[in-house]
C-alpha cells in the first residue's frame, strides 16, 4: 500500500541529520510521500533543499499560510507567485482563512485567499 503525508512541515527541522532520521522514520512506516506545504517566503528555500535531497518522496506546495498575511500580503504573494516559475509545484497551500489568532486581518486574509484560489485554477492544482 502506498501511504502519503498530505501535509508535514518536516523541513522545519534545519538539522539535515535529524531530518533524515525523519524521513527514515516516515519510510519505516511505509510513508514514501511526503507533501510539504508552503507557509511565507522564508519556508521555499527551506522546502526546495528538502526536496532536492529526496526527489521521489518530497513533493513542494506554494502559498501563504493565512497566519502570516499581514499588511504586505500583496508584495509576499507577488514574490511567491514569481517563484513558482521555476519550481514544481504540486499544489497550492498551506491557504485558508485562521481566525484563531488575530481576527483583525480577516479582510487581507479572504483577499489573500481568492488569490490563491485563482492560482489553483488557473494552474489546475488541487489546494491545501
Amino acid at each position: 500500500m502506498l501511504l502519503t503525508d498530505t501535509h508535514t512541515h518536516l523541513y522545519y527541522e534545519t538539522d539535515v541529520e535529524k531530518q533524515a532520521l525523519l524521513m527514515q522514520r516516515c519510510f519505516d512506516a511505509g510513508v514514501s510521500r511526503l507533501f510539504l506545504p508552503n507557509v511565507d517566503l522564508a519556508s521555499i528555500p527551506q522546502i526546495d533543499e528538502l526536496v532536492s535531497r529526496y526527489p521521489e518522496n518530497c513533493f513542494a506546495m506554494t502559498g501563504l499560510h493565512p497566519c502570516d498575511v499581514k499588511e504586505d500580503y500583496e508584495l509576499v504573494l507577488d514574490a511567491i507567485c514569481e517563484n513558482m516559475i521555476d519550481r514544481q509545484i504540486y499544489a497550492i497551500g498551506e491557504i485558508g482563512i485562521d481566525l484563531h489568532w488575530d481576527k483583525t486581518t480577516l479582510e487581507f486574509q479572504r483577499t489573500a485567499f481568492k488569490e490563491q484560489i485563482k492560482w489553483a485554477k488557473d494552474l489546475e492544482l488541487p489546494i491545501v
